[in-house]
């Protein structure tokens, strides 16, 4: 996927999945590998933040079902550890960046 057509795909999943939607893009010189993750909602942020904080990977872990849409290369990333350990990371990054936010306040 081009990045034009990753941006248009992003627009049409956020009216889809009434939620922003970020892509996640993996390359490698074999593949390009293109997943799209949901916002995490209040009720999920709420659940995982306590041990999120301490508990870090393990926590955000527990986000990639509510998060990973079943959309593009969904079951590449589901079926290879890398691709996987990617989403969780990235995952980990929304968590910190609610974090942060909450803490601005």
């Amino acid at each position: 996927m081009t990045n034009e057509e990753i941006q248009i795909k992003v627009d049409e999943l956020t009216v889809k999945y009434n939620s922003k939607v970020i892509p996640v893009v993996f390359k490698t010189q074999e593949e390009t590998v293109v997943c799209f993750l949901k916002e995490i909602s209040r009720t999920a942020k709420l659940r995982i933040l306590d041990s999120a904080v301490t508990g870090g990977f393990s926590a955000c872990e527990m986000l990639v079902d509510d998060c990973l849409l079943p959309e593009a290369d969904y079951l590449k990333i589901k079926d290879n550890d890398d691709y996987y350990i990617g989403v969780v990371m990235e995952i980990n990054n929304m968590v910190k960046t609610a974090v942060n936010q909450f803490k601005k306040k």
